[in-house]
């Protein structure tokens, strides 16, 4: 306009645009349970409010010191650095990284046991061990020598590994038992004859553990007069203490004493009449001792 000309003062001005802040991009604290692969927190984007590019850097640290991955059980701290080029502030984020324990899942292995003498037991095995991880269960009373009743448990896990696991709240106990032992009996004698001593069954048992020393105890088991006999096992001393039993058939076993086939000798004389009643006699040559036989001849 020809009415106006420019002033020499404030002709110039300087001015700036100012990097703005980055805003929208989060770092939440995160929980995560012991798998054996390596964990991190990533930002909720890459991009900023104005959908530039945002280069994220990420750092990891366990009790102030930097670390190359977070992979066992702790605590985490995860820097996030972000650098959206010239036009924005650097900024950075932290989140925190927690890693648990890994609850182990547990599986009790028990077998029909029977006393013999060993030393017998049950186990409990790990079924979501990770890789090769060197972790094993701490037993208690899951191991004996006699027969009996029994409540094992799991108090620990050992292993280099240990620390990256934690016990279930269930199923750490478990009853077992070892069954006694049952007896093996073999009975002998039995085919007598009366000849006026006593006559004896024995039972033998043929399953004792080496060094055990258990003693039957029989009833009715001799006589010494003819007949039929039934001979009986009616307990048992168990010196190696509780570890066997009794069957429940072959405790009792019949025998005979037969009678004895008499030798009859007769005693035969010259007889003359006399007028009186005479005879001749019989006598038995091979009785036993003092017993009487007589004889009803005709």
């Amino acid at each position: 306009d020809d009415n106006y000309t420019l002033s020499t003062e404030n002709d110039t001005i300087s001015w700036v645009i100012a990097r703005a802040d980055i805003s929208g991009v989060t770092l939440e604290n995160k929980e995560v349970t012991y798998s054996g692969a390596p964990n991190t927190i990533e930002a909720n984007t890459t991009k900023t409010q104005y959908n530039d590019d945002i280069d994220i850097t990420y750092t990891i640290s366990k009790d102030s010191q930097a670390v190359d991955s977070a992979v066992v059980v702790g605590e985490y701290t995860i820097t996030a650095s972000l650098n959206a080029g010239s036009n924005y502030n650097k900024s950075t984020l932290r989140a925190t990284l927690t890693i648990k324990a890994l609850t182990l899942s547990t599986k009790w292995q028990v077998g029909e046991l029977i006393y013999d003498g060993t030393l017998q037991g049950i186990t409990a095995v790990i079924t979501n061990v990770i890789g090769t991880d060197d972790v094993a269960l701490h037993l208690e009373n899951n191991q004996n020598h006699f027969a009996g009743d029994y409540v094992a448990s799991i108090v620990s896990i050992v292993g280099d590994d240990n620390f990256n696991y934690a016990l279930p709240t269930d199923g750490l106990s478990q009853s077992w038992s070892i069954a006694k032992r049952v007896l093996n009996i073999t009975w002998a004698g039995g085919d007598f004859t009366y000849d006026g001593t006593k006559k004896s069954v024995s039972a033998t048992i043929t399953n004792l553990v080496e060094g055990n020393q258990v003693d039957l105890v029989l009833s009715n088991d001799s006589a010494v007069d003819a007949g039929s006999y039934t001979a009986e096992i009616t307990s048992f001393v168990d010196g190696s203490g509780t570890n066997y039993t009794l069957p429940t058939t072959g405790l009792t076993y019949d025998y005979n004493i037969a009678t004895r086939v008499a030798v009859v000798e007769w005693v035969v004389s010259t007889l003359t009449y006399n007028g009186e009643e005479q005879g001749i006699n019989a006598n038995v040559s091979n009785k036993v001792g003092a017993d009487e036989v007589s004889f009803v001849l005709d």
